[in-house]
């Protein structure tokens, strides 16, 4: 039991290592914890310590559900509260299934910390992505997009740093545990060099003189925003603020700026308004369309140039953008009350959207979590956008961890990133990943910046998640097939 109980804690604190503390050595200690039991215990022991693990490792980095659950979806305390507890517990259960399938595999522990392992966590991180329409929060490789790791993210990806983190602590437990090893020190230092010169590395050419963009972040408490009695004061805001800034080529709104929809913001002649303007303007919108006698609304992006353009949300939040399995979850939509919480996904192709003269890889909130969602219009973008409503998610972690995301994404694709959020931290980020500005989450007011249209691809944006995937798949085949010889001496 005190094994267990030592393996919550040290989930717990792997915490420290992601915004906003960021102390990213952090991990790699308490990796090595963990790592240290997988490697030394019995198949059973391995599943209950990961589970352990993972459940104070993601009970505390996804509290802040509970505030977008209770004090913005009106869930009772206790509903909002075992809602997330049962998904914190799901993701732990994936981990310790890990856990336990690498206790079975019969190789020396030098090998199981050095390759085993860290195929199986990555394995993991890449099945949160896609299972229950995915939840890819917290993956390892988010920690260290200030360290020298970061640099393998245009190489392989944030599952490709989730590895070498796992290497890493790997490599430490291996060093403690036999002492200084040549061969394993050599290795260290080559994943930390290689990511150090990729770093280094223009995977991206300057296609366009940069572009002068303008945020527009307002600051309005999500229960205010959503309230119908202060739309007109909230888009005199936003026009305002907009007419002000002829001298940009560029201006963002947030998700759903204006909780009116489409043909309301219309009849109101906005989009005339803005196509006036100097500057294109990009603002998140309710749409609302009628498909086959009946009335569905996306999640949208507006792009007002010369033409209005538009982008449709296709990665929804569950629960609070749509109820998934609602045959069997449907009832909670009695306890729970969202606002707009009934969009649709939108199934179709989508092209980047031309705004300042360049095409954008255009994402809404949540979407920026999943990288293929941005590169679907990559290479032709040469800088990515996303706008999002950060208020659901409270002010202590979601907002941080977000904009830790978004920095990601700028290194995997080599491109600039700017984000607007409503109640977040709205930002510009340069093709390195490295903010340029940023405004603070309780700031209303203008961010003026400038990004640098990049053209070109990394070779993650030309091979995605497959190397690293055939990475693991070779690693659990020599596994499984014992080609791997086991070390009695270890």
């Amino acid at each position: 039991m005190l094994k267990i109980l030592s393996m919550f804690g040290a989930g717990l604190l792997t915490n420290i290592a992601f915004e906003p503390a960021g102390v990213f050595p952090f991990v790699f200690l308490t990796l090595a914890v963990l790592f240290w039991i997988w490697s030394e215990s019995s198949a059973r022991i391995c599943a209950w310590s990961g589970f352990a693990f993972a459940l104070g490792f993601y009970g505390f980095g996804i509290h802040w559900i509970y505030t977008s659950l209770h004090e913005f979806g009106a869930a009772a305390p206790a509903l909002a509260g075992f809602m997330v507890f049962v998904l914190a517990c799901f993701l732990s259960l994936l981990v310790a299934i890990g856990g336990y399938l690498q206790a079975r595999l019969r190789v020396s522990k030098t090998l199981r910390c050095l390759a085993v392992i860290p195929a199986i966590w990555v394995s993991v991180e890449w099945i949160r992505s896609w299972i229950l329409t995915g939840f890819p929060w917290l993956y390892l490789g988010y920690s260290q997009t200030d360290s020298w790791l970061a640099g393998w993210a245009p190489l392989l990806g944030v599952l490709g740093v989730s590895f070498m983190v796992c290497l890493i602590a790997g490599v430490l437990v291996c060093s403690i545990r036999n002492g200084i090893r040549v061969d394993i020190v050599v290795l260290a230092l080559v994943v930390a060099l290689a990511g150090f010169w990729s770093k280094t590395i223009d995977w991206t050419t300057e296609s366009h003189p940069p572009i002068r963009v303008a945020i527009v972040q307002a600051d309005v408490d999500i229960l205010d925003k959503w309230n119908f009695q202060n739309a007109r004061s909230n888009l005199e805001f936003f026009v305002k603020q907009t007419q002000a800034l002829d001298e940009q080529d560029l201006v963002l709104w947030p998700e759903i700026a204006i909780v009116h929809t489409d043909k309301r913001l219309e009849k109101l002649q906005l989009w005339r308004l803005l196509k006036d303007l100097e500057p294109d303007v990009l603002l998140g919108v309710v749409e609302e369309q009628e498909h086959d006698d009946k009335t569905v609304h996306y999640n949208s992006a507006y792009g007002i140039s010369d033409e209005v353009q538009k982008y449709r949300k296709r990665h929804l939040v569950p629960f609070g953008e749509f109820t998934p399995f609602r045959s069997l979850l449907g009832w909670l939509d009695n306890y729970i009350d969202i606002p707009e919480s009934d969009f649709t996904s939108y199934p179709g192709t989508q092209k980047p959207l031309i705004l300042a003269g360049q095409p954008a890889a255009v994402s809404i909130c949540y979407e920026d979590a999943f990288p293929q969602e941005f590169f679907k219009m990559l290479p032709e973008s040469t800088y990515l956008v996303n706008i999002s409503e950060d208020a659901w998610f409270g002010e202590i972690l979601a907002p941080f961890q977000r904009l830790q995301m978004s920095r990601m994404r700028a290194m995997e694709s080599a491109r600039p990133v700017v984000r607007a959020a409503n109640k977040g931290i709205s930002a510009s980020v340069d093709h390195k990943g490295n903010v340029i500005a940023q405004l603070a989450q309780d700031e209303g007011k203008v961010l003026k910046t400038q990004i640098t249209p990049k053209s070109g691809s990394t070779p993650y944006v030309r091979f995605g998640n497959l190397p690293v995937l055939l990475m693991c798949a070779i690693v659990f085949v020599l596994a499984v097939v014992r080609k791997i010889p086991v070390r009695k001496s270890n």
